[in-house]
């Protein structure tokens, strides 16, 4: 996508090679010519993509929020510190479908009963420089950051389906912005940015 969030067109003659080279469909997607890239690629190239994150407050309880802790099996910041919910917006998807299927996959939650007061706070480009560890892993994403409030009942709900997240930890919002400027190396990248 480009910096304002829309999707690139590419010519008529890429769409053709892209259809016409079998390798080239395990790289790039066409739907209603309209072209993705896979999610490596991506990440590889440094093509901008549309992503989600999503701030999880608890109810009754101020000046608090949600913390993931990223499994250890993740290839880039295991056990760091990160966004609740996050991920990639697939193909057409708008940002909400995104946000609804995010939650689902990483949290098992259903934003339509579990949370209220879901709300968009922020659209943002954000690049994030290659890793010493992962220097070929380049993350340029066109994001939007929601804020949403756990309702009580639905925290039982909880299940880390995809394996993407380890455990949720909840912090007092003052700490986690020490924790972010002190130990930055522990933090996720869409927690810093965001």
């Amino acid at each position: 996508v480009d910096q304002a969030g829309n999707q690139v067109q590419p010519s008529h003659n890429i769409l053709t090679q892209i259809q016409n080279h079998p390798i080239l469909q395990n790289w790039f997607y066409i739907s209603n010519n309209t072209l993705s890239i896979a999610r490596w690629l991506a990440h590889l190239c440094g093509f901008r993509h549309r992503c989600i994150h999503l701030f999880l407050d608890p109810q009754h309880q101020a000046s608090t929020t949600y913390v993931q802790i990223r499994s250890l099996q993740k290839y880039n910041e295991p056990g760091g510190f990160d966004m609740p919910v996050a991920g990639h917006v697939s193909g057409s998807a708008s940002f909400f479908e995104g946000l609804h299927a995010e939650a689902s996959e990483e949290l098992g939650l259903d934003l339509k009963t579990d949370v209220t007061h879901v709300r968009q706070i922020s659209t943002n480009n954000i690049a994030i420089a290659p890793l010493h560890k992962l220097p070929d892993y380049f993350d340029v994403e066109h994001t939007a950051i929601y804020r949403a409030t756990l309702n009580n009942e639905a925290y039982h709900r909880i299940r880390f389906t995809d394996g993407e997240v380890a455990a949720l930890a909840l912090f007092q919002t003052d700490e986690l912005a020490t924790l972010i400027q002190k130990y930055p190396g522990r933090v996720g990248g869409g927690l810093r940015d965001s």
